[in-house]
């Protein structure tokens, strides 16, 4: 396998993109009987981490872990269930694929799904994925989302202008009240084929890792967060199973 690589190619087999070794692009992780620790096979070296510090993504990530009130995924991809969840009457409003960046910068997308719950805003970003990169993409979303509205007025009123059109061209006021007083909450909603009864121990270490970093970062913040496992209900070619 170190020898070997993949390349990416469109549907009349040509080339496109760079190659990338087979070998460095397995992921695996296991234990060992008799040892606490974990064992992480990435980018083509094996990593050893202590089970105290397991212990303690642990201790910290899964009280965070939710009962969200969202729908179970059937659809064929994301945008697909986040539009319909949005007009479903469940509550929320779909922002997939908008974007708050004042002109000139990097788009940021605010969320994929936004509600009123209490006095907060909740900010809802759904993958449909456990893999460690797409996830770590997901919890720096969550967090440079609520950045730049802390930061940057325009987002803010790009923010509003997105709610005004969800609501006849005029934002409510209660959401002008809440948006203006920053009153945030964050939630990770993770789609997975797996039980969710292993909470946290569902995902990659390094995802692991990464969402610890991006809860904290919330916390320190000020912001509400928590994540959750949404149950697909889709085979493994993504048609709905019977």
């Amino acid at each position: 396998m170190k020898k070997h690589e993949v390349f990416l190619c469109d549907e009349d087999a040509n080339i496109r993109g760079p190659s990338f070794s087979i070998y460095k692009s397995l992921v695996f992780e296991t234990e060992l009987p008799a040892d606490t620790g974990l064992y992480n096979f990435t980018e083509g070296s094996w990593y050893r981490i202590e089970g105290d510090y397991i212990t303690m993504l642990t201790d910290y990530l899964d009280p965070l872990d939710t009962d969200y009130p969202l729908p179970t995924f059937s659809h064929k991809t994301e945008g697909e269930y986040n539009d319909s969840v949005g007009d479903g009457g469940f509550g929320f409003q779909s922002l997939d694929r908008k974007n708050i960046s004042p002109p000139g910068q990097t788009q940021i997308e605010p969320c994929d799904l936004i509600r009123i719950n209490g006095d907060l805003i909740e900010f809802v970003h759904v993958k449909l994925s456990t893999q460690s990169s797409v996830l770590s993409h997901l919890f720096n979303q969550g967090t440079n989302a609520i950045d730049i509205l802390r930061s940057d007025e325009r987002a803010v009123e790009k923010l509003k202008d997105l709610i005004s059109l969800k609501h006849g061209g005029a934002i409510p006021p209660e959401w002008n009240d809440l948006i203006d007083s920053e009153k945030y909450s964050v939630v990770y909603a993770i789609i997975t084929h797996k039980d969710p009864v292993r909470r946290s121990g569902n995902l990659p270490l390094f995802s692991r890792i990464s969402l610890y970093k991006a809860m904290r970062n919330l916390r320190a913040r000020g912001v509400g967060r928590g994540f959750t496992f949404l149950t697909d209900e889709t085979d493994a070619e993504g048609l709905k199973a019977i």
